[in-house]
């Protein structure tokens, strides 16, 4: 079987720490899993699996206030107020999703 997990980040933030666990686990079952991420921090044994989605349409490029925004609410606690995407990629299309089960 052949996994593909989407994310934004490969390990930063907890959904993708959970995505990376997730990765690790069907690696561990014997089945393929890669994941497809728009910003890749990994560089450990498994990080070949980890394929950086090159898409250069974000949202600051169509929203430039939401980046202001964010930027001007961090604190210490939780960094952001919120996040927010806009990303209008067509990933169904991707070798990689291609080749998933």
């Amino acid at each position: 079987m052949k996994v593909t997990l989407v994310g934004t980040n490969d390990r930063s933030g907890g959904a993708a720490r959970a995505m990376y666990r997730l990765h690790l686990s069907l690696l561990s079952q014997g089945i393929e899993s890669r994941i497809l991420c728009l910003y890749k921090s990994t560089n450990d044994i498994h990080s070949n699996e980890i394929i950086k989605y090159n898409y250069p349409i974000l949202s600051h490029q169509k929203f430039p206030f939401l980046v202001d925004l964010i930027e001007e609410n961090r604190t210490p606690v939780s960094n952001t107020l919120f996040s927010y995407t806009d990303l209008h990629a067509k990933i169904e299309t991707h070798p990689l999703i291609l080749d998933s089960d």
